[in-house]
C-alpha cells in the first residue's frame, strides 16, 4: 500500500535536492571559463588510429632536416597544419624535480625566416586547433614552433590536468632552452590563455630571457567567476575529482565547435586538481613574480566568459608595464579562431605590434 511520504523520506528527498543544487553551483564555479566544446566522445574514425600510430614513432625532437612520416603527414592534413613548411616534429623530455613529460614540438620554416615565433595554446586544446594562427605568422614571413603543453594534444601527462601550474611554465622553459640557438632571431613568444599563463610567467622569473617580444592573447591569470570557483572548489574537492566539461561557444565561429567535437585529442572532463593548481598558483605565486620591460601586446576579447579580463589586464599591465592593451569588440575567447572579419582584425593588430619593434641589433 503506498502512502504519504514520511517526514524523514521527506528530509532525504529534500537533501538530495540541496546536493543536486551544490553540483551543478560547484560545476559552474569550477568548469565556467575552462570549458570550450560539448561533453562527448570525438569520433574521428581513422584518424584515432593514425595519432596512435604517431605517438608511438615520434623520435625525439630535432631541429635539424625534415621529418615526413606518413602518420605525421595524415596529422598535418586532418589539423590543416601548412605541409609544405612543416620541418620537424618530436618528442622533448622535460624533467624538472617530479615533472616528467614528453611535450610535442613541430618546426614549421618559410624560406627565409624573419625570426621565430614560439607558441603555445589554452587549457584542453593543443597546437593542431592553432592553425590560423600558424599560417599567419608564416605569412608574416616567420618559422614557428608549436608545443602542446603537458596533458594536452600528443604531449604525455594526465590529460588536461598538472600537479603544479609552474609546470607549464618549466616546459616553455625547456622548449626554449633547447631550441633558441638552433632557430632564427628574433624571438617571439606567442600565447593564448593557459599557454599565455606559461610565457608571461617564464618571462617574470627569467629576466635574461632570449626574447624581442611577446603576444599574450586572452591570457589566463584568473578564470571567470573567480570567486565562485574558490567556493565551488572548497566544497567539491571533499567528494568529487572531475567535472565534465559544460557546453559553451568561446568563438563566434561556429565551424570551431564543429571541428572540435570531431578531435579525437579532446578530453571532456576538468579535473578538480587542475583547478587546485590554479588556485595555488594565483595565491602563492604570482604577485611574487618581478616586472619585465619586454615589448608586450595583449589582446582580449570583450565578450570573453573564460578568464577574468577585469582583474587580469590590470594585474598584467603592471607586471608589464611596456605592454599594448587592444581589446577586441565583439570577440570571445578563442581569438585565434574567430569569424574570418575579428581574425583578420587581430592578426592586423599583431602584424602591427610586429612590424613597430626596433630592428636586431648586429653583433
Amino acid at each position: 500500500m503506498t502512502g504519504n511520504p514520511s517526514p524523514q523520506e521527506n528530509i532525504s528527498a529534500k537533501s538530495g535536492l540541496r546536493l543536486k543544487k551544490w553540483l551543478k553551483l560547484i560545476a559552474t564555479g569550477l568548469t565556467t571559463g575552462l570549458t570550450l566544446s560539448l561533453p562527448f566522445r570525438a569520433q574521428a574514425g581513422e584518424i584515432d588510429t593514425e595519432l596512435a600510430a604517431l605517438r608511438k614513432s615520434l623520435p625525439p625532437l630535432s631541429l635539424q632536416g625534415n621529418l615526413y612520416s606518413q602518420s605525421y603527414l595524415r596529422y598535418l592534413a586532418y589539423y590543416r597544419l601548412p605541409t609544405q613548411y612543416a620541418k620537424q616534429a618530436g618528442y622533448l623530455e622535460v624533467h624538472k624535480g617530479t615533472f616528467k613529460e614528453q611535450i610535442f614540438v613541430q618546426y614549421f620554416r618559410p624560406e627565409h625566416p624573419r625570426g621565430t615565433v614560439f607558441l603555445t595554446h589554452g587549457y584542453f586544446v593543443h597546437a593542431g586547433i592553432q592553425h590560423y594562427a600558424v599560417k599567419n605568422f608564416l605569412d608574416l614571413g616567420y618559422a614557428v614552433l608549436t608545443i602542446d603543453l603537458p596533458g594536452h594534444g600528443l604531449s604525455t601527462g594526465k590529460q588536461a590536468d598538472i600537479a603544479q601550474f609552474s609546470d607549464y611554465t618549466d616546459t616553455f622553459q625547456a622548449v626554449t632552452e633547447f631550441a633558441q640557438n638552433q632557430v632564427p632571431h628574433p624571438l617571439l613568444a606567442v600565447g593564448h590563455s593557459t599557454g599565455a599563463a606559461g610565457i608571461w610567467s617564464y618571462l617574470l622569473r627569467t629576466p635574461q630571457h632570449p626574447f624581442k617580444a611577446v603576444v599574450l592573447a586572452a591570457p589566463l591569470v584568473r578564470s571567470h567567476l573567480w570567486e565562485l570557483s574558490l567556493a565551488g572548489f572548497t566544497v567539491g574537492r571533499v567528494f568529487i575529482s572531475d567535472l565534465p566539461r559544460i557546453v559553451r561557444s568561446t568563438t563566434s565561429d561556429p565551424e570551431f565547435m564543429e571541428f572540435v567535437q570531431r578531435d579525437p585529442l579532446q578530453y571532456f572532463n576538468t579535473p578538480i586538481n587542475w583547478v587546485r593548481a590554479l588556485i595555488e598558483w594565483n595565491e602563492q605565486v604570482v604577485e611574487g613574480l618581478p616586472p619585465s620591460q619586454i615589448p608586450t601586446l595583449i589582446l582580449q576579447g570583450d565578450l570573453d566568459e573564460v578568464v577574468d579580463w577585469k582583474h587580469n589586464l590590470p594585474f598584467l599591465k603592471r607586471k608589464f608595464p611596456m605592454a599594448q592593451v587592444q581589446m577586441v569588440r565583439g570577440a570571445s575567447h578563442d581569438l585565434f579562431w574567430e569569424n574570418a572579419d575579428l581574425r583578420q582584425e587581430i592578426f592586423a593588430k599583431i602584424r602591427t605590434f610586429v612590424q613597430a619593434l626596433p630592428p636586431e641589433k648586429q653583433p
